[in-house]
């Protein structure tokens, strides 16, 4: 089984361009992680590690954008008692594959942003004793209306010859291919 970056096409709502990203700013939600890929070993870490790499990633990319990190999301959930709404949302989403606008905007308010980003490793495995593969998945919504306006899945794998799969630099390789793709908005006129 072999992933490629050229087999997934981004989705891209008309009319959506790295204009309207930069006007309203992104908050990048922690890192869901798919049920099968949540046994491998220290998988915790690798997507607390994964969701700073992307949002350290867009703004290497965009330095006018305005990124909230999975940790600032994060502490903006539990100062703002907003946890449980966070955590509804995600169960919602899991079950319907719909996002609830009201939910979206009551977490998405305080953090002063339009968009948000729910990075999800949708993936994620050994191959053979030295490689990892993994395969990670963005969807970029708009607050107002809950629109998908963007939607990309790319895939990363890494060899190591000094022992097990690196798992970690799979997961980022995918996270850069990720970026890579999304920074395409700003070609778009």
């Amino acid at each position: 089984f072999m992933f490629s970056c050229a087999m997934y096409k981004p989705f891209m709502a008309p009319g959506f361009t790295g204009y309207n990203l930069t006007k309203g700013g992104l908050a990048v939600f922690p890192v869901l992680v798919a049920e099968g890929s949540q046994s491998v070993p220290g998988v915790q870490g690798y997507v607390r590690a994964a969701g700073g790499e992307l949002a350290a990633s867009l703004k290497e990319g965009q330095p006018s954008l305005k990124v909230v990190t999975p940790a600032q999301v994060s502490a903006s959930l539990a100062s703002n008692n907003l946890v449980e709404d966070f955590s509804k949302l995600k169960q919602n989403y899991a079950v319907t594959g719909i996002i609830d606008v009201n939910l979206a905007k009551k977490i998405i308010e305080p953090l002063k942003v339009q968009y948000f980003m729910l990075p999800s490793i949708n993936s994620l495995f050994a191959s053979g004793e030295s490689t990892a593969k993994a395969q990670m998945s963005v969807k970029v919504y708009d607050s107002n209306s809950a629109e998908m306006v963007f939607e990309s899945v790319q895939s990363g794998d890494e060899t190591s010859i000094f022992g097990g799969p690196p798992y970690e630099k799979a997961i980022k390789r995918a996270g850069k291919n990720l970026t890579r793709t999304l920074m395409m908005i700003y070609k778009q006129k």
